[in-house]
């Protein structure tokens, strides 16, 4: 009996043991399938395989700040922080960088203008755009008091402040409708506009970001638009820096809530809103605009995990790091000058090289040069040509007032090759109508002169008849 209870038994344990392996080996198949279907092999879940270079072609960012302001603004020292720490964690993920320091509204549009032309035409292009500096909200008359009908402002350095009348600030500012058009000119596929600044507007009513987990490498195809600001309208901005520090904190890992391997712009936002309210008493706003074309993507860092746990540091490549995509290019130290002339136009080359043209009101201004002495030379037409040693300071505008003094033509003395003719003579022979014959029976005789102006002149005299008989006097 006990022996027919085993024989019983023995089939139903195979049957079961068979049923335990058929479920392990389909849990492992149904698991290396859905990682093929998210795109990610990883050793490590933090070590993605899919590289920056795989997922954009380049990276550009363009870091502004403002710390002294001109208009009646309180300057904000800790800017200069935030540039140098911001440029130095996306030099970190291979973005190259360009700094502009304390622009004016003429400057600060420019600066825009000619990073997207240079650097937004790329289709496969990743762009970041930061500043920081003040914000100002204002509401229009026919604005309810619902924010996002409000219009957000960054506030230039030349900005006055917008007491009684607002109309010199719109002048002197630049409004978040003008970023909107600027994210729908760029054509690169991924850009991530940052504002260390403190505003409201329509551009944030902004449609809120996909889960983070979508499927990352499918996002990472479709365009978008992504905004991030560091307080909403009623708020004011800390200069102590705190909004910076979670955002670097972010881009060093600790917004990659899942793990894996990306923080998205969408996880960024999420991660400022979250955190930076517990140090500074404002909250971030982000979302992405609101364009069907524009807002289904998601901006990527992928990690770089390196065998060191400190960050690789500004100026320095660490040789015991194995950075997973491409490390960034050596960095460049870069200054800017600007040219004031006190002629209409002039030429100006540096180092022997033309530049570009300079106007009494309108400098020239000329970005990213190399730290270090260059020669600049300014030439006008009529003017004395003047050169100069300058010395371009990092990340600092240098100034340079060239006054031109006009050119000492020599004393020219006229050649004379023949004698001048006398001026009371005419300046053509001239043809003198015949003098007619006197009769004999005329009473006065008429004959012609030249005057001093070469006019005839008619004078009369009597007709004096000789008697007859008589005979001249001869001496």
């Amino acid at each position: 009996m006990g022996t027919m209870s085993r024989f019983r038994w023995q089939p139903r344990r195979s049957f079961f043991l068979f049923t335990l392996a058929v479920s392990f080996a389909l849990f492992a198949l149904l698991r290396g399938e859905q990682d093929n279907l998210r795109g990610i092999a990883l050793k490590k879940a933090s070590t993605p395989v899919v590289t920056t270079d795989a997922l954009y072609k380049e990276s550009h960012a363009l870091v502004i700040g403002v710390s002294q302001y001109t208009g009646g603004w309180s300057n904000l020292p800790g800017v200069k922080a935030d540039l140098e720490a911001v440029t130095q964690v996306l030099q970190k993920y291979g973005f190259h960088v360009v700094i502009v320091a304390n622009p004016t509204l003429s400057e600060l549009e420019r600066a825009y203008r000619d990073f997207v032309v240079r650097y937004g035409l790329g289709t496969d292009n990743r762009l970041l755009l930061y500043f920081a500096g003040h914000g100002y909200t204002h509401k229009p008359s026919y604005a309810t008091n619902d924010p996002n009908e409000w219009m957000g402002y960054i506030v230039a350095q030349d900005a006055p402040l917008p007491k009684k009348d607002i109309g010199p600030f719109l002048l002197r500012a630049m409004s978040m409708q003008r970023f909107a058009d600027i994210a729908r000119q760029i054509e690169a596929k991924h850009v991530l506009f940052v504002f260390d600044s403190c505003f409201s507007g329509s551009i944030f009513a902004l449609s809120r970001a996909l889960s983070p987990d979508t499927d990352v490498l499918q996002m990472a195809t479709k365009p978008v638009r992504q905004f991030i600001s560091s307080g909403s309208a009623d708020q004011e901005v800390s200069d102590a820096g705190g909004f910076r520090r979670q955002l670097i904190a972010a881009l060093d890992g600790a917004a990659d809530r899942n793990r894996d391997g990306y923080v998205t712009g969408s996880e960024l936002g999420s991660f400022l809103q979250e955190t930076v309210p517990n140090y500074e008493k404002q909250t971030p706003q982000y979302g992405k605009i609101r364009d069907p074309l524009l807002d289904k993507g998601d901006f990527l860092f992928p990690l770089q995990v390196t065998a060191s746990a400190s960050p690789p540091t500004l100026f320095q490549e660490k040789k015991e790091e194995q950075v997973v995509s491409r490390p960034p290019p050596p960095l460049r130290l870069q200054g800017h000058l600007q040219v004031n002339v006190n002629v209409e136009s002039a030429t100006v080359r540096i180092d022997g090289t033309q530049v570009g043209l300079v106007q009494r009101d309108v400098p020239l201004l000329l970005r990213d040069l190399t730290v270090g002495t260059v020669r600049v030379q300014v030439e006008a037409e009529g003017y004395e040509s003047l050169d100069r040693l300058v010395k371009i300071a990092e990340q600092q505008w240098t100034q340079e007032g060239f006054v031109l003094q006009r050119r000492v033509m020599p004393e020219q003395i006229p050649i004379v090759s023949a004698p001048a003719p006398s001026p009371n003579l005419p300046p053509v022979p001239l043809s003198l109508p015949p003098q007619p014959e006197p009769s004999q029976s005329d009473d006065v005789v008429t004959y012609w002169s030249i005057d001093s102006s070469g006019n005839l002149v008619p004078h009369s005299a009597p007709n004096i008849k000789p008697k007859a008989g008589k005979k001249e006097k001869k001496r």
